[in-house]
């Protein structure tokens, strides 16, 4: 789960006929960009993946116009086709695979709308998770072993939102997510070898939200 917290940010008065308080509901659509850093326990070469591909999901969340700030909850849901693969031919042949299986995260929002040109940049941060398959081994045939793995980590991002109609509004979000690392046993293939993977990854997502 990934967690947001958005602050808008304007230099004009927000004038509350704008931008509506409750609880909304929208989609996304967007493109992951990731790095991930495979390393072996038996000292096999390392290598790093870079997991990217298209993603779309959910997202429903609440907010509230206090004083000149616009300030929410939102959880999200996304169903990714991110992936990624390395082959290392130094010395002895070793390789890894990334497939997202699943991407959530829950988050808080603060922005400052600018009425005069119905936008509302923000900033956000929080929680995220993901599940994640992982493949390799010690050898030319990277998919002998696997094991998968539940991330958590921290987000950061900034966006605008910008009013279309009285209640539907679209935005463009920039996401930065750190995840960390995780380990799991290279079985069947090489069940005595542990490869923890460090996993990063930057979003762009284009959204669109119905104010209840």
């Amino acid at each position: 789960l990934t967690v947001t917290l958005l602050i808008f940010v304007n230099s004009h008065a927000a004038d509350k006929s704008n931008w509506n308080d409750g609880f909304y509901i929208g989609v996304q659509i967007g493109y992951t960009d990731g790095k991930a850093e495979h390393t072996f326990s038996n000292n096999a070469p390392s290598g790093d993946s870079e997991p990217n591909g298209f993603d779309k999901g959910i997202f429903v969340g609440y907010q509230k116009l206090v004083d000149k700030f616009m300030i929410g909850v939102e959880l999200d849901y996304n169903k990714p086709n991110v992936d990624g693969d390395f082959t290392n031919t130094s010395g002895t042949t070793s390789g890894g695979v990334v497939e997202f299986d699943s991407m959530y995260s829950i988050r808080g929002k603060i922005g400052y709308p600018i009425n005069k040109l119905s936008i509302v940049p923000y900033i956000t941060g929080g929680f995220a998770y993901s599940d994640v398959d992982i493949q390799g081994g010690p050898s030319a045939t990277p998919t002998a072993g696997r094991y998968s793995a539940s991330y958590t980590g921290w987000v950061a991002g900034i966006g605008v939102e910008r009013s279309i109609f009285n209640r539907l509004t679209a935005r463009l979000e920039y996401r930065y997510a750190d995840f960390g690392t995780e380990s799991g046993n290279l079985s069947p293939g090489f069940p005595a070898v542990q490869m923890p993977v460090d996993l990063k990854t930057q979003s762009i997502l284009f959204g669109l939200y119905y104010q209840f």
